[in-house]
């Protein structure tokens, strides 16, 4: 019976041993399946060569006999490769996952509304690189409740959106409201109310009734540094375009500029002369209407002291939100300030500023004599 010899982990040749006492070295665990062998004739191989060293799997074939077979040639200075087992980190995998598309949803839906999915999203994002699962969970977490607010937030935003127009309506009612008493103001100073414009000497409008005005809503000190007897865009007054007092502007429009135009009709005429700060008196609306249009909202806004950027009777035909002029942001209509002439049974006529919401579908007819150009329909039932 050959000896055998092994060679060790350094490659240094150990021997020579009996197959039993090979048998003892592996059940040892000095030698294993892959130790180099070298028998006393010469022949090489592994120690899982030799049939009855080692437990045989049913999936590997039988050893062939080292006395037999040439074994396959081994290196005797290089030890055997050892396969070691690589440890995969482990990181919050599905709820980091969870946490991302969570915080994506999150942000969709309440665009950025809450601090929650923006967190929950940086701690889902760091959940994928973390062995620590507990960053991952709080991200799913954190994305949820941000979800739930969301929600609520979303069935909530009728009534909210509701809520904010009705607040800038009243805010918009309450400045053609001011604009109105203003307009009673100057019609008690100087008997009349403001012209549309005033002219220079060869009848081109100068100066429009908003800056008139300015003086009956407490901005005297912007009236005064006003040149009247230059133009409204002449080189001095141009500094005063981007001035435009908060009062003359709508709340729910977009633009910057002015929103609320006054109607060519009975209660606004150019003025006669150059200069002329008055224009129609209350005695001269003679169609004994209680309600004629005198301010109306516009889609556009314009620059406040324009002088002809003021309503005409084609435009206020075209209709309310129609594609016209005359319109609004607010839902179903515009508002319009209504100059109330009002006999009563002693003969005395109250004058009035009086706000009022036009319906989209008020008619042409009612317009017109709203106008005050022609009789016709009641503008105000």
């Amino acid at each position: 019976m050959p000896n055998f010899f092994y060679f060790d982990a350094n490659g240094q040749k150990q021997g020579a041993f009996t197959p039993q006492q090979l048998k003892s070295l592996a059940a040892q665990g000095v030698i294993g399946p892959q130790t180099p062998l070298e028998a006393d004739s010469g022949h090489k191989g592994t120690a899982g060569q030799i049939p009855g060293l080692f437990p045989v799997s049913a999936a590997q074939p039988p050893a062939p006999n080292p006395h037999t077979a040439s074994p396959p040639a081994v290196n005797q200075t290089t030890p055997p490769e050892v396969s070691v087992p690589v440890e995969v980190p482990q990181t919050g995998g599905g709820k980091a996952l969870s946490s991302l598309v969570c915080g994506i949803m999150s942000l969709l839906t309440c665009g950025g509304l809450f601090l929650l999915p923006i967190i929950g999203l940086i701690l889902g994002i760091l959940g994928l690189k973390s062995s620590k699962k507990g960053i991952a969970i709080a991200g799913v977490s954190l994305n949820g409740v941000g979800l739930v607010l969301a929600a609520f937030v979303i069935m909530l935003l009728p009534f909210l959106q509701a809520g904010r127009e009705a607040a800038t309506r009243m805010l918009c009612t309450n400045n053609m409201k001011q604009i109105g008493m203003a307009l009673q103001d100057y019609h008690g100073t100087y008997r009349a109310f403001p012209p549309l414009y005033t002219v220079d000497d060869v009848g081109k409008p100068q100066h429009s009734w908003r800056v008139l005005i300015l003086p009956f809503i407490e901005q005297t000190a912007l009236y005064d540094q006003i040149r009247l007897d230059e133009p409204w865009d002449s080189d001095y007054n141009r500094q005063f375009h981007n001035k435009m007092p908060d009062l003359f502007r709508c709340p729910s429009n977009p633009g910057m500029g002015c929103t609320y135009a006054a109607v060519i009709g009975e209660v606004f005429a150019p003025a006669m002369m150059k200069n002329s700060l008055t224009g129609r008196s209350r005695w001269d609306i003679s169609n004994g209407m209680i309600n004629t249009l005198a301010i109306v909202e516009v889609k556009e806004a314009f620059n406040w002291m324009d002088p002809t950027a003021d309503i005409t009777l084609i435009d206020l035909m075209r209709g309310i939100n129609t594609g016209g002029r005359v319109g609004s942001n607010h839902s179903g209509g515009t508002n319009v300030v209504l100059q109330v002439c009002d006999p009563l049974p002693d003969g005395t006529v109250l004058m009035g500023g009086h706000v009022h919401f036009l319906r989209n579908d008020v008619s042409g007819n009612a317009l017109r004599a709203g106008a005050g150009i022609t009789g016709g329909e009641a503008l105000v039932p």
